[in-house]
């Protein structure tokens, strides 16, 4: 259970319930046990494969850069297939033959 306190702002009125900035304080076995919970509870989800692959943030390992390189080589891989299929015939005048991650790093 959390112990809710409210914090005044300098120099304002003490009074004004608008001017408080409220914390929650959370005592040693409230946090240790939710981290107890918090490491079975991805553990569970990680080894029963429930969260889908592209679920990135809140995992260990996983970041948003993962996914957005990602992404950005489905639409490169996406570009070669049309490419491909159409005989090298397809590309437009405007794009040039650099890969889509180096055009979007410059």
């Amino acid at each position: 259970m959390a112990t809710i306190v409210a914090i005044h702002k300098q120099d304002k009125d003490r009074k004004s319930r608008e001017l408080q900035t409220y914390i929650s304080l959370l005592s040693c076995i409230g946090k240790t046990m939710e981290r107890l919970v918090h490491n079975r509870l991805t553990w569970f989800l990680e080894e029963n494969k429930i969260l889908i692959n592209e679920q990135a943030d809140f995992r260990t390992g996983r970041c948003t850069e993962d996914q957005i390189t990602l992404i950005l080589q489905k639409i490169e891989d996406g570009f070669q297939k049309k490419k491909n299929h159409m005989g090298g015939h397809g590309k437009s005048q405007r794009m040039e033959k650099r890969p889509i991650v180096q055009t979007l790093k410059m």
